[in-house]
């Protein structure tokens, strides 16, 4: 090959490499359930394969030593939808299985399903951060390729709370929380997202602000 060939080969694979900004968010915190949302076009998707989501939880009063955990997740989510990654007494021991699960309604929702106690303590006297996070290669037809980025964080509780990385501004608002499953005909209690409606269309706001955070009844699957 010449010289020539192999310098207009690799100016090629310079200019097709680039990385993209997804938006995948952290929308809604329950118990033994958290919620992923994409923030992007119907006709988008993203693979979750190569995304992460970590936790941290700790003791304020430094009485109790700090617990945290990882999962790998896996399957896809499409633009403008939602993932609900919930714990499951069949899930796997690590990492995460596409599967459905029910709201409030018995709704069926898209969901991962993963091991008991995967998604960590809801203590109310804890202080906790989530993180979603990852830089995943994806192949684009028919010779270039790019880099899936994704990095969200939600941290809540009394101070004293972990930093788990990513960017979080903090007001203390979220304090305390007290996430509780669905009891019988009684809804769940979770941390959510606030919504706005540009365009009569419900969707989860995100500045990185604690402030677009609220604590409600549990929305698995919608906006609010």
């Amino acid at each position: 090959m010449s010289r020539s060939l192999v310098a207009l080969s690799l100016a090629v694979l310079a200019l097709c490499a680039c990385t993209q900004n997804r938006k995948l968010w952290i929308s809604e915190v329950g118990a033994q359930r958290l919620e992923l949302y994409l923030d992007e076009p119907n006709g988008n998707a993203l693979a979750l394969g190569g995304q992460t989501l970590d936790w941290v939880a700790v003791d304020p009063m430094g009485v109790n030593a700090p617990q945290s955990g990882s999962i790998d997740l896996s399957g896809s989510i499409p633009g403008g939808g939602f993932v609900v990654l919930f714990e499951d007494p069949s899930g796997p021991a690590v990492g995460s299985t596409p599967a459905t699960v029910n709201d409030f309604l018995n709704r069926p929702v898209p969901g991962l399903a993963v091991a008991p106690s995967a998604l960590g303590p809801t203590d109310p006297a804890l202080g906790y951060a989530f993180r979603v996070h990852g830089h995943e290669f994806r192949y684009v037809f028919p010779f270039f390729y790019t880099y899936d980025d994704t990095d969200d964080t939600v941290r809540f509780g009394p101070p004293g709370r972990p930093n788990i990385g990513g960017t979080f501004t903090e007001d203390g608002s979220l304090q305390p929380v007290n996430r509780t499953p669905t009891v019988r005909q009684t809804k769940g209690r979770t941390i959510r997202r606030k919504t706005t409606s540009p365009n009569g269309v419900d969707i989860p706001v995100d500045r990185d602000r604690e402030a677009d955070w609220q604590t409600d009844d549990e929305s698995w699957g919608t906006a609010k």
